[in-house]
């Protein structure tokens, strides 16, 4: 009798502890909504920028390889060239886009690091520290000295 009291205990508390997995996790990406120019703001007020603008979308997204990538909308930041400070947030049409704008961000990184590993080492430290983070149609890219105050905008928005 004690024998299947103890299986019937921990096959409940297996079973509770399924039932608890996730939940925060599993928030449908969808259900994210952003305003990205207010957001890209935040960054850049809170990331401890030294050289930074906002520049035409169009321009700033011809940085980057979208590929067939359908693009909602865009906000770039880029420096002047002095730095490899940038801050780039894409809104994907749908969440397929979006993976293809995380690629592209995730080149660019790469792109980034060569070119600064060449032009200005001492700037490669930064490009180490890019924040690369989706959620749902969105893709957040910057390269800023305080990456910790970056992730910490961009999480407030991507719970």
């Amino acid at each position: 009798m004690k024998k299947k009291l103890l299986v019937c205990l921990a096959m409940a508390m297996c079973l509770a502890g399924f039932a608890g997995c996730g939940s925060k996790e599993e928030k449908k990406t969808e259900d994210v909504s952003m305003d990205i120019h207010s957001v890209a703001k935040e960054i850049v007020d809170n990331g401890n920028f030294t050289d930074i603008a906002e520049i035409n979308k169009d321009k700033g997204i011809s940085q980057y390889s979208v590929g067939d990538a359908e693009i909602a909308d865009a906000v770039t930041y880029f420096s002047s060239g002095a730095t490899a400070e940038e801050v780039v947030i894409f809104e994907g049409a749908t969440d397929a886009d979006a993976d293809k704008l995380l690629t592209a961000a995730e080149e660019r990184k790469e792109d980034d690091y060569k070119t600064w590993q060449d032009y200005k080492p001492e700037e490669v430290s930064r490009v180490d520290k890019a924040v690369i983070k989706k959620s749902g149609k969105y893709v957040v890219f910057c390269i800023a000295d305080d990456k910790n105050a970056v992730s910490a905008v961009i999480d407030k928005y991507f719970k």
